[in-house]
């Protein structure tokens, strides 16, 4: 007779930020706590105040909570520790980051009762938390919310989690964790069970949330820098499953098979850290192919979470050459020994993303989504009956999907010229392996102004009209009559969807039409909130002009405390107003310092419906100068940028000739225009300015940002290493000592995209916490030295000829995490100061830069020189004339 109706065993480390919530959510079950339940609370070694937590609600609760201590041995060895006191019938194994929901006992109770000789064990619903997106795993669609699924019928529906699960104490006896496992013990154990039975219980309406930790720290979001990750777990539990099986069943039954190859489609798509030694790697290689041969090929194609490319790289893998050769194709479905990959229809999408007349042509650019070889494809528009123009490809690097040991599949470019005339219907077609041909899936990118999933969508270009149709593009001459047409069955359109401001805008614009058809309407922006960037200073050069046909205006948001500063150099429009969207519609440049999508676009989610009336040039004039790779994010069918500003000879050369698409109408060398007033002959003051770039896992945490650009404070924040390593630099006595004795300051200026974080670094009397707005150009005249990690101000500052210390002591991290990776720009050859890799050195290079009175050594200054193009105050002037010369 046990004592309890179910115990729960939490493993405790580095946990004091979330084991209340976990205990309570225990303790706060409606099944009654205090008679029903037990809580083995098991520290493993834990650093932090965790055990103070946990002692406190063992006083509390003394017959229900027993706390355990051990040295740090890991999760299943304390796990192992707490199965050695389970007094429940039923016992679960909740992480101590997690939570169950209120109700769950009371309902697992009851059910279980119900089926106790069928079954040892029901898994729960689980669900991601504090996570980007919210979204369920393991999450399949049974006919009903509880049910007993036997694993023989349906085999596709496995189990990996024992956190996730209620078990029964008795099934559990002579059974523990593998301790040699960090990864994948659940999966073991849980297995080891299930195969007793080979049935158990579904519960949808018991839910376990599973906190995706912020920081990164816990074992299965670190694990593919462990190399026992690629070896001991494929050995330790996926071999040892696939040899239970056999020694159990006589084979390697469907269940194991998919258990396996569920495990096995993650990892394909994931490519072996840096780190890990050329010999792991080439051993993980063969035991992955070894496992591989022991799924079924239908196993290994009906993976629910497998792109129809994964599939064919699997199937390569598992029989060591490129089955693409032997793929069967009917009825345009593509097969291997008559298992069904895919349908070629469903996959190959033809995506346009620029169309423009040339002439008496119209190029259009675009992306080709398939995944088969291209060699084996004839790609080819129908213009005519009588005419049909092949497809250019070129390869579009960002769109490389890279798996476990290469590249699995490539995005293809294509480009053709189009003679225009007569062209009534524009078909795109692609044979396969010259077999009959196939119509392509059309769809269209931002800048064409037209979108697929918007019915009667259309734009007019060089004197065209383009409609889509179900079979291919429409091309029209442009009369009057037609467009007008067109536009009431849009308009028809948007109204039944109650889209009204979109009506209104669209209304409104061919009302005033006649109005701006001779203006010429100019943007200029910077952050949303503030100026003080390249944007500023641009358009106080051009309102200095005075030039009468040019209608500029400075856009920034409501409540902006620059508004007064710069309605006093011209006109300000408050972004998202009735005026700002209404000229958006008829400027023909929108110039700014930052490529964020409300820069260009004022209407945000409701551009599918307008942004065929979109006619501008996106001039970028760059925040910061551009050193890294930032070709995924600002490339041409991204951003489609008709001017992209530059300062420096490299980093010129990196955007004209990367993967940015651009050639040279389009990048210029001019010099950013804030350049013009960043010179000063005041001596600077004795200050250090400390200013970091963002990190985006930081910034982001939870994917949520208004429109204003703010994001919400993330309480999490004081987990980071970021965090730790500058709150620790900027209290360190050495420093302080330091900076007593020189007579110097530090100010310490968190990125914009990090505001809300301010609140939570500590000053003292030598350091002061920048709140609010920051005045870059005054700081960089302002301070003698700056210490930095990647962030671009580093150049600004060097172009005053001043000292520079760069801090990259989460290097691997940083670039793991951001939009861009490694540029042209190398910190040890390149840079413009000293580069550190830890805390120690990072702190060392500021004391004795200070010692040395913040003086810029030869070596960086001939760097400096040799860097810019520019060391004068014409860039406005440069810019302003690149600008006209797009007309």
């Amino acid at each position: 007779m046990c004592k309890y109706k179910f115990s729960f065993v939490i493993p405790i480390y580095n946990v004091e930020n979330y084991i209340r919530e976990t205990i309570e959510s225990v303790i706060g079950q409606t099944i009654g706590f205090e008679d029903n339940i037990q809580l083995i609370l098991v520290n493993d070694g834990s650093p932090d105040n965790s055990e103070k937590i946990c002692l406190e609600y063992a006083g509390k609760y003394p017959d229900n909570i027993r706390y355990l201590k051990q040295e740090n041995k890991g999760v299943s060895a304390a796990r192992n520790y707490g199965l050695e006191y389970v007094e429940g019938k039923y016992v679960n194994f909740l992480d101590s980051d997690d939570t169950w929901n209120r109700d769950v006992c009371r309902k697992v109770w009851s059910y279980f009762e119900k089926h106790t000789d069928e079954i040892d064990f029901i898994a729960g619903r689980m669900k991601y938390f504090e996570a980007k997106n919210s979204y369920h795993v393991l999450d399949y669609k049974f006919e009903k919310k509880r049910q007993i699924v036997d694993i023989y019928d349906r085999y596709q529906f496995v189990q990996l989690s024992m956190a996730t699960t209620f078990v029964k104490a008795s099934a559990l006896k002579g059974l523990s964790f593998d301790t040699e496992l960090k990864i994948a013990e659940d999966m073991k154990l849980i297995n080891i069970i299930l195969l007793e039975k080979c049935k158990y219980g579904i519960m949808k309406d018991v839910q376990y949330n599973y906190r995706s930790r912020f920081a990164k720290t816990s074992a299965l979001q670190g694990s593919k820098f462990d190399a026992s990750w690629y070896l001991t777990t494929p050995k330790k539990c996926h071999e040892f499953l696939i040899e239970y099986s056999r020694k159990k069943f006589g084979e390697v039954i469907p269940y194991i098979q998919s258990v396996i190859m569920y495990d096995l489609q993650w990892r394909l798509r994931h490519p072996v850290e840096k780190d890990i030694a050329e010999d792991i790697i080439k051993e993980y290689q063969e035991i992955m192919a070894g496992l591989l041969q022991t799924v079924n090929d239908t196993i290994v194609c009906e993976q629910k979470y497998m792109y129809s490319e994964d599939r064919i790289y699997a199937l390569c893998l598992k029989y060591g050459r490129d089955i693409q050769t032997d793929l069967a194709y009917r009825n345009h479905r593509l097969y291997f020994r008559d298992i069904f990959i895919c349908n070629l229809k469903n996959y190959s999408v033809f995506t346009i993303r620029i169309i423009e007349r040339n002439g008496d042509n119209l190029h259009i650019e675009g992306r080709i989504n398939t995944f088969v070889h291209r060699e084996d494809c004839r790609y080819y528009v129908r213009c005519r009956k009588d005419l049909e123009i092949p497809l250019e490809f070129f390869r579009m690097p960002n769109d490389v999907r890279v798996g476990m040991n290469g590249v699995i599949g490539e995005r293809t470019g294509f480009k053709a010229d189009i003679p225009i005339k007569r062209v009534k219907m524009l078909r795109f077609f692609m044979k396969y392996k010259d077999e009959n041909e196939m119509r392509l899936m059309l769809a269209f990118g931002k800048f064409t102004g037209l979108d697929r999933t918007v019915k009667h969508s259309y734009c007019i270009k060089g004197g065209y009209l383009f409609k889509p149709e179900k079979t291919g593009l429409n091309v029209l001459r442009y009369s009057r009559r037609t467009h007008m047409g067109m536009e009431w069955k849009h308009l028809r359109n948007v109204i039944a969807m109650g889209k009204f401001r979109v009506v209104f805008y669209r209304v409104l614009y061919y009302l005033n039409k006649k109005r701006f058809r001779n203006k010429k309407i100019w943007f200029v922006s910077d952050q949303q909130k503030m100026a003080g960037d390249n944007g500023e200073h641009l358009f106080r050069y051009i309102m200095e002009k005075k030039t009468e046909e040019i209608q500029a205006y400075f856009v920034l948001s409501k409540g902006s405390k620059d508004i007064s500063k710069m309605q006093k150099s011209g006109p300000v429009l408050i972004e998202f107003s009735l005026k700002h969207k209404l000229y958006s519609l008829f400027a023909s440049k929108v110039i700014s310092s930052h490529a964020n999508e409300t820069s260009i676009n004022p209407f945000l989610k409701e551009r599918a419906y307008i942004k065929d009336l979109y006619h501008f040039d996106y001039v970028f004039l760059q925040h910061g100068l551009t050193k890294d790779d930032l070709s995924k994010w600002l490339n041409k069918y991204n951003k489609n940028i008709g001017l992209f500003v530059t300062a420096a000879k490299p980093e010129y050369s990196s955007i004209l000739n990367g993967n940015y698409f651009y050639d040279k109408n389009v990048v210029k060398l001019t010099g950013f225009p804030r350049y013009d007033h960043l010179f000063t002959e005041e001596k600077p003051k004795k200050e250090v300015l400390v200013i970091p770039t963002w990190r985006k896992n930081l910034a982001e945490w939870d994917g949520l940002m208004n429109t204003t650009g703010e994001r919400r404070y993330n309480p999490f924040f004081k987990e980071s290493e970021y965090y730790i390593f500058y709150n620790t630099l900027l209290n360190d006595k050495r420093l302080l000592d330091v900076l007593k004795e020189c007579g110097y300051r530090v100010k310490f200026c968190n990125h914009p995209a990090l505001r809300q974080q301010n609140r939570d670094f500590s000053g003292n009397d030598y350091v002061h916490i920048h709140q609010g707005d920051i005045d870059y150009q005054k700081e960089f005249k302002e301070n003698s030295l700056l210490v930095t990690d990647f962030s671009s101000v580093a150049f600004d500052f060097a172009y005053l000829h001043k000292p520079v210390i760069y801090t990259h002591f989460d290097r691997e991290e940083f670039f793991e995490g951001q939009v861009y990776d490694v540029g042209y720009f190398d910190y040890e050859r390149d840079g413009f100061g000293p580069v550190c890799y830890d805390y120690e050195t990072t702190l060392e290079a500021i004391i004795n830069s200070i010692r040395n009175g913040c003086r810029l050594e030869d070596e960086y200054a001939e760097r400096i020189e040799a860097f810019y193009e520019y060391h004068d105050n014409r860039n406005c002037e440069r810019v302003y004339r690149a600008i006209l010369e797009m007309e």
